[in-house]
């Protein structure tokens, strides 16, 4: 790939190697817009910043699913944050580790992917990629102004070669609240403070001397047929009224099996899982759609719209009609 920048060698992959599953839609100056697509047809969305030469940011926006990904990664350290849903990652070799909601999961090209699976009606998050080369420059010219020793962060949060497969660590407070924040960067000086929040991570990733690593909680569903059969069943037709017992036939296992299964494999119980898709769904058509309330209720099951509306407040801290409003009434911010 040459002198390519990590953003660019992800395109070339794509073609070369991976049925062009990224597909660049969108392209400005130090930003890229993916469409990505996954098995079942859907499409995911991934927003590129290339903030600083070899430092990159990226958006993630994707659909339940999953996609094969031939991975001939270049030399990048990349640290992933899950803010809502969950992402697991099949390396090779069959090992994993699945990355759920608050957690964070690092890797490099030592640890190669093979598959991505999407097990929850919507994963957002984000990736902070740092190329060794381009980026390590960087950060040595910038070390006088955000003091960040590439070698130092490489040395605390690039995967462990003796056999403990260090990913998963779960961040700090402040490490916590900084990754938040990147999420709700817009308007003005957007990219601006995007660089200056990115650095600052950086900072305080390199100033952390020990990580609060969580040991790889996957349990190798590769082929596991019932439980795909069964987060199916509670992820569709959110009308109709479906039992546990009816997700647990599926899945060819008794209830309370099904539960921990269930619950270990995709880190919710079944019925938080129908219960946040009937949620997420609910969300997306009253940005959407024109239906009223009532008839969104209905839509995702509820036969009473007192009831879904404080199901709808709990998982959202707003009433729909309030939800509605503030999506209609928030001004766009710029992609660069």
């Amino acid at each position: 790939m040459g002198k390519a920048t990590y953003v660019t060698g992800l395109e070339y992959l794509s073609r070369r190697y991976n049925d062009n599953r990224m597909e660049a839609v969108e392209r400005r100056e130090g930003f890229t817009r993916f469409d990505a697509l996954l098995e079942n047809g859907d499409k995911g969305r991934i927003d590129a910043y290339t903030l600083l030469p070899g430092i990159h940011l990226f958006y993630n926006d994707i659909p339940q699913g999953a996609c094969d990904w031939n991975d001939k990664s270049s030399r990048v350290l990349q640290i992933e944050h899950c803010r809502q849903g969950s992402c697991e990652l099949v390396f090779s070799g069959g090992w994993g580790a699945v990355c759920r909601q608050g957690d964070c999961a690092v890797h490099d090209h030592r640890v190669v992917k093979r598959r991505m699976r999407f097990a929850q009606a919507r994963y957002v998050g984000i990736t902070l990629a740092v190329e060794y080369d381009a980026g390590a420059a960087t950060l040595a010219a910038l070390h006088h102004v955000a003091g960040v020793d590439f070698k130092q962060l490489y040395a605390r949060f690039a995967p462990q070669s003796n056999g403990e497969r260090h990913l998963l660590f779960a961040p700090d407070a402040e490490m916590a609240a900084l990754f938040e924040s990147l999420y709700d960067v817009g308007g003005r000086a957007h990219v601006p403070r995007l660089r200056c929040k990115v650095l600052e991570l950086l900072a305080l990733l390199s100033a952390t001397e020990s990580p609060r690593w969580q040991a790889p909680s996957y349990t190798g569903r590769d082929g596991d047929a019932g439980l795909e059969k069964a987060l199916a069943l509670l992820g569709g037709n959110l009308s109709a009224p479906v039992r546990l017992e009816d997700a647990a036939r599926a899945a060819n296992l008794g209830a309370t099996a099904f539960k921990e299964r269930f619950a270990r494999a995709f880190g919710i119980s079944p019925a938080a899982y129908r219960r946040r898709c009937r949620m997420e769904e609910a969300a997306r058509l009253l940005q959407e759609s024109s239906f009223d309330v009532a008839a969104i209720a209905a839509h995702v099951g509820y036969r009473s719209p007192s009831k879904f509306a404080a199901a709808f407040r709990q998982a959202h801290a707003q009433s729909p009609t309030a939800y509605r409003k503030a999506l209609r009434n928030a001004p766009t911010p710029p992609a660069s």
